[in-house]
Parts: structure tokens; C-alpha cells; sequence
């Protein structure tokens, strides 16, 4: 059998090259384990807070963050506007008890009035309260885990805010935590991205 070309015939009509490389990869960040009377549903992308009285619960996430620089974008409902949730990263290793755990000593991150969890905020902030008296804030989360620094972006307000974090009190690898108070707060993942 031979194998020959036919120079009449066009074996490939158009090449296409993209210029465009990808500049993120999707990792599918999860809600996985949840400490308090909370409710994960959603394959992982919704935590409700359940019951009929309000306490301190908490959320985690799946993924280990131990380099590189993420993206994850979620959106906080509170049900109650003068009751705070946070949004913020632990250590891997940090042990989380209900009524013993404190996010001031063993996380980093922020509250929903604006306040700093756990850090010093780098000078580039203009609006401490981007989230204060709202319900719902659709935030952007910014890790970034080689210059060992956190931040966010708020959708509504175009606020950005980032602090350093001592990785002594808050080694690598981190993970998500998020505080839910008050019944029916709730947080919905939307999306988890590398950065390349």
C-alpha cells in the first residue's frame, strides 16, 4: 500500500493561530465542612445558616491554597443588616471550635461593616465601609499566596482592599472561612480561578 498526496486537493483549508493565551485556570472551589446549625447545599456552592436563633457558625472551603494567586467570587446575603458575617482565609492546620474559636487570632479577612479580621490593611484603602448596611455583597476575593497577601473587590461599590498576613499566625497552606450569625445569612460561591 502507498501513501501519496494529491496536490489538487486541499488537505487543510484555513489555520487559525489565537494570540490569546488563557490567563486564569478554573478550580472548583467547594463549601465542605461547616461548623454550627448551617446547611451546604449545591454541590458545595451554598451554605445557609439554619435554626431559630442566632449564633456564631461557621463555613470552610475544600481547596488548599499554598501558591499562586486566586480569584473567588461569592456573594453574601445577610438577613439582618446590624448583624455582621465575614469573609476570611485560615490556616490549614487551625482547629475551629464553635464557642471557643476567635477569627481576630486565627484568621485574616474582613467583616461585613468593613472592619479588618485579623490584619493590618495596606495604605491604599479609600472606603473602610463598602459592605456597611448592605444585605447582599457580591465580592471578589484576591489570594495571594507568594506575596502573602489578601484582598477583595466589591462588585456594587468598586471598593478594593488589601492587607499583608503573617504567615506565623497563619501559615500556608490557607482555606476559606466564612462567618455566618444570624438565621438565613447565607454565602454563594460563584466562581474559583487560578491566576497564571
Amino acid at each position: 500500500m502507498t501513501v501519496s498526496e494529491d496536490p489538487t486537493k486541499l488537505l487543510v483549508a484555513k489555520i487559525f493561530i489565537s494570540s490569546s493565551v488563557s490567563q486564569y485556570l478554573e478550580i472548583d472551589e467547594r463549601l465542605e465542612k461547616s461548623i454550627g446549625n448551617v446547611c451546604i447545599t449545591q454541590n458545595g456552592h451554598l451554605a445557609h445558616r439554619l435554626g431559630l436563633e442566632r449564633e456564631r457558625t461557621f463555613v470552610i472551603g475544600k481547596h488548599e491554597y499554598s501558591s499562586g494567586k486566586y480569584k473567588i467570587r461569592f456573594v453574601m446575603n445577610k438577613k439582618n443588616s446590624k448583624f455582621v458575617m465575614s469573609f476570611n482565609i485560615i490556616s490549614k492546620y487551625t482547629r475551629i471550635q464553635q464557642h471557643e474559636f476567635e477569627l481576630s487570632k486565627s484568621s485574616y479577612g474582613w467583616y461585613s461593616d468593613g472592619d479588618t479580621c485579623g490584619g493590618v490593611e495596606l495604605p491604599s484603602n479609600k472606603n473602610k465601609y463598602s459592605m456597611e448596611s448592605e444585605t447582599t455583597s457580591e465580592i471578589e476575593f484576591l489570594l495571594d499566596c507568594d506575596n502573602q497577601k489578601i484582598g477583595y473587590f466589591n462588585e456594587r461599590t468598586k471598593n478594593r482592599r488589601e492587607m499583608k498576613i503573617n504567615l506565623t499566625k497563619c501559615p500556608l497552606p490557607w482555606k476559606l472561612l466564612f462567618y455566618l450569625y444570624d438565621v438565613e445569612d447565607s454565602v454563594r460561591l460563584l466562581s474559583s480561578k487560578q491566576l497564571l
